[in-house]
């Protein structure tokens, strides 16, 4: 993660409590399942889109957020 004032204080907010509280077998598990499926299942769902950031991490959200937001605002709008 890209560490400045504003995103460490995102982590400590909005990722740091979801691995504190986290099943962490049952993440392994579909982890492991989901990322083996993802790709065939987006054959049925013909108007989705599969994106790749390069660069991303688990919190592209944080570290990224202009892009994150513009992918979600498309998403949400379909724009």
């Amino acid at each position: 993660m890209v560490q400045t004032h504003s995103t460490w204080k995102r982590y400590l907010g909005e990722i740091k409590p979801a691995f504190v509280s986290a099943d962490n077998g049952f993440i392994r598990r579909y982890y492991r399942e989901w990322h083996a499926d993802i790709l065939p299942i987006l054959k049925h769902y013909p108007r989705a889109a599969f994106i790749v950031l390069e660069g991303a991490d688990h919190s592209l959200q944080i570290e990224q957020e202009d892009e994150f937001n513009y992918i979600f605002r498309r998403f949400l709008f379909k724009e």
